[in-house]
């Protein structure tokens, strides 16, 4: 879930569906999160285009992203108990993006790096 700060307030709402907007009702959106928290994907690529839907023709889009890199990085220094228990994770975040190696099907949306 996110947040949208209005003149009106703040509404809370999920990146993948902001149906509570309309067509080209923004001139900038900050992008803070979904490419990196939404797993699949396909729900990045919903987030992507409803946040290019609520902008206005020349609106700025802004984002930020973790590099799955980084992530077994800090996964490496905090518990590297997980890479010991399971030599297949680093190459499964590095692939997929979670670290749910026991797993092989392609559907990753009830998926999480733990």
């Amino acid at each position: 879930m996110g947040w949208v700060l209005e003149q009106d307030g703040v509404e809370r709402g999920s990146a993948t569906a902001l149906r509570s907007f309309q067509d080209a009702s923004f001139d900038a959106a900050l992008f803070l999160g979904p490419l990196y928290h939404l797993k699949s994907e396909s729900d990045r690529a919903k987030a992507v285009s409803e946040a290019l839907r609520i902008l206005r023709p020349g609106g700025v889009l802004s984002s930020a992203f973790l590099s799955r890199y980084s992530v077994v990085r800090y996964a490496a220094k905090t518990r590297p108990e997980q890479f010991t228990d399971d030599p297949h994770r680093i190459e499964s975040i590095l692939d997929k993006g979670h670290g749910d190696s026991e797993n092989s099907d392609d559907d990753d949306d009830n998926k999480k790096f733990d």
